[in-house]
């Protein structure tokens, strides 16, 4: 089982969750691949933040979300532990999403399947890049509009 370098089960885990289910399967619960994809995220990006709740903060579902946690779709990625929103303090989401498409093959290979366009996060709460690994299609990063 894949367990991160450069970030907790609280950053990743929605508190309902990380509260009621065993940290063992709270790990289990998340995609290997978004783990893999979130560890170089913060390798090459420098200081990045998915959830901060256990330190204070107000983000709570930026990762895996827990369904009575009153929002996002039922459908979405973060419900299946296939996602991570990604917050950056020292670069913006455009340059982030700019690098990743130029480095399309090495991220697609990480597993980096779908994008959210970061035109619609940018002015969101300081903004945030969803990443998920839900294959769209067949080797290409798809960015989608909510």
């Amino acid at each position: 089982m894949y367990r991160p370098e450069f970030f907790t089960l609280e950053e990743l885990v929605h508190p309902n969750i990380v509260k009621s289910v065993h940290p063992d399967l709270c790990w289990k619960l998340l995609d290997p691949n978004i783990l893999i994809v979130a560890d170089e995220i913060r390798r090459s990006y420098g200081p990045t933040v998915v959830n901060d709740w256990s330190w204070g903060g107000g983000l709570r579902g930026a990762g895996l979300r827990a369904l009575d946690g009153g929002f996002g779709s039922i459908r979405s990625m973060h419900m299946c532990g296939q996602a991570l929103d990604f917050h950056f303090s020292k670069i913006t989401i455009h340059e982030v999403y700019a690098d990743i498409m130029k480095n399309h093959d090495k991220w697609y290979e990480l597993g980096v399947r779908r994008i959210e366009n970061p035109v619609h996060t940018d002015s969101v709460h300081g903004g945030w890049l969803h990443i998920d690994t839900k294959e769209q299609n067949k080797g290409e990063i798809y960015t989608f509009n909510p």
